[in-house]
C-alpha cells in the first residue's frame, strides 16, 4: 500500500479498535505504521492512511477481536 509515494509495511500497521464493535469499525483507526524503510508514519499520515484503507482497518479489528 502506498502513501505519499512511499510503500507502507503492512506488517507494522497497528489498529486501535477504539471500543468498536467488530462489525461496525467506524471508530477504529491506525495508531502506528512504518514505511518499508523503517520510518514511522506521523500522526497525520496514520490518519490519512486510515481514511484510505478502511478495508485494512476493518480486517485488523476483526483479526484482533476473534
Amino acid at each position: 500500500m502506498k502513501l505519499n509515494n512511499k510503500i507502507v509495511s503492512l506488517s507494522t500497521v497497528l489498529v486501535d479498535p477504539n471500543g468498536s464493535d467488530p462489525y461496525d469499525c467506524c471508530d477504529a483507526f491506525i495508531e502506528y505504521a512504518e514505511f518499508m524503510d523503517g520510518t514511522p508514519l506521523t500522526a497525520q499520515e496514520c490518519e490519512d492512511l486510515t481514511e484510505q484503507a478502511q478495508t485494512l482497518v476493518m480486517e485488523r479489528v476483526t483479526e484482533s477481536t476473534f
